[in-house]
This record gives structure tokens, sequence and C-alpha cells, in this order.
């Protein structure tokens, strides 16, 4: 079954989300590092699956506590995470004027155990609040609350403001402030600025930022799934004298790459093709 064109999504509602406090003056502007400056104006969404829990015989009243719950500590989230609620602006700064997140609710008339059971990226990406015109703004959400109870939600965080760790560190705040945690128990962010590598002080003088949308090529879409004891397997077969315990990711890469550079080197008659992989590192110290 196509779940892209079987199943319904209707959109409730749409409207923009702010911090419950206003940001004080002095905190009103960020300078982009270099990096961020060079960086593509794309950003990092990634979808979140919450099972129904409890009692939703009553869907309509569990989908409005539910709502109420996530705008209100959104809200008081992004009072810590303010920089999502501004703007970048001349690709130097980010202007944190409060301006708001756009947040979007919709319904799915399916359950979550479907998603699962027939995965389809076409339909995945309905649920993902991504638009490719908003590239200035620093995030997105949308909340996709599904006929069994379950809820879906998407988030889509500007790259030139935050990167994987950050948000993790968002989504881990408001879902503790969802749950009523004071803000003691909230780990709170650290805006580096520009402070570890310095920005261009004349953004004129940079060389024009990527393009936002690429040139487009033929591509496919696939999802693998190995289980613990495979990956144990790929992990004792990758281990050397270099490196003697390989990680579960350095494994894994490792094995698709090798797939890839053979596949390459069939296209080839035969002839080895050099290849390079990137990898994104954390640089953060770890507690």
């Amino acid at each position: 079954m196509d779940m892209a064109k079987a199943v319904r999504i209707d959109i409730i509602t749409k409207q923009t989300i702010r911090p419950s406090s206003p940001t004080p003056q002095h905190l009103r502007y960020i300078k982009l590092s270099l990096l961020d400056q060079l960086n593509f104006a794309m950003s990092t969404p990634i979808l979140l699956f919450y099972p129904s829990k409890g009692d939703t015989s009553n869907i309509h009243d569990h989908i409005k506590e539910q709502s109420q719950r996530l705008k209100s500590s959104l809200s008081k989230a992004l009072t810590l995470f303010y920089p999502l609620a501004g703007k970048i602006t001349d690709n130097s700064f980010v202007e944190c004027t409060d301006c708001g997140i756009q947040y979007t609710e919709a319904q799915v008339n399916c359950a979550i155990s479907d998603v699962f059971e027939r995965p389809d990226n076409d339909f995945l990406e309905k649920l993902m609040p991504i638009d490719l015109s908003s590239t200035l703004t620093g995030a997105i959400v949308q909340c996709n609350f599904f006929a069994c109870g379950g809820l879906v939600i998407g988030v889509s965080l500007s790259h030139k403001i935050t990167d994987a760790a950050s948000l993790g560190t968002f989504l881990g705040a408001w879902a503790t402030m969802s749950l009523g945690s004071p803000p003691p128990h909230v780990v709170l962010p650290h805006f580096v600025s520009d402070t570890i590598i310095p920005s261009m002080k004349e953004p004129s003088l940079l060389p024009p930022p990527p393009p936002l949308i690429l040139e487009l090529t033929k591509c496919k879409t696939r999802r693998y799934v190995l289980d613990a004891s495979k990956v144990s397997i790929l992990k004792a077969k990758a281990a050397s004298k270099c490196v003697q315990q390989p990680t579960r990711v350095e494994a894994v890469t490792a094995f698709f790459w090798k797939c890839l550079m053979t596949i390459s080197r069939s296209k080839q008659s035969g002839c080895a093709k050099s290849s390079v992989l990137t990898q994104a590192l954390n640089f953060r110290r770890r507690n």
C-alpha cells in the first residue's frame, strides 16, 4: 500500500509560538561563526515517535490536552533557546527578537504501528515541517496526532544556528518541560557565538553561499535495519591492530562504504576508483 496516497493528513492549525518571557536586551544579537556563515542555508530535521499511552477513548479531548501541553512547554523552552525564535540577518548574526517559530498541528487517520509495518519515505516527509523558503528562520515544528492516540513530532532547526548536539539539547529541554519538571532539571544551552571561530567582519567579502536547492539528480532512498547481533558481528570483523575496538558507527559505516566501493569497481570494469568519506564530529567534551 502506498501510504502517502492512502493515508489522509489534515492540517488542524498553523500558528506562531513565541518565548514565554522576552529575551533581555543584552542577549538580542548573537554573531554567526565563520563556519556558519559559509554553511548551507539548510535545516536539521528529525521525527520523534510517541505511541499512545493511557486512555484514548475520547480522542478529541486527548488531542486537545496534548496540544495545550506541547505549545505551553515549547513556549517555555524557547525562553532558554531564544535564538531559535529569532531570525538570521545579513548572514552575520542571529537577531533574537522573539518573533517566534512556525508551529503546525495535523491529524492522521491511521495508527502509528502502520508507519512501522509499511515504512514509506514519501509519507514520512509529509510529517516533517520542511520549508525550503524559510532559510532565515530558526525552527519549524509540526505535531502529528494519529487516530490511535499516538503522536509524531517533526522538528526542523536551522543548521546555521544549531548542530545535531544542540538539537538534542533543545529536544531534551522541551521534553523535560512538557513533563512538568522545573527549570533546574533542564540542561541549559551554551551559545558560543563566534568566540571559537571568529566571523568575517565584512560579510560582503565572503564567497557566495552554496545554492539552497542543489541540481536535481535521479536518486533512490533505501532503509536498512540491522539487529544488534549483526552489528556485533560487523564490529568483530572490522577490528584490527589499528582499531582494536571499533564503534558501532565505525563498523556499520565501513561495511556500507566497502559495499559501495565494490559496486563502483564493478561499474569501472574492475578498476579501483578513489573514494572519500566525510564524517561530522562533535568537538564538545563529554561530561
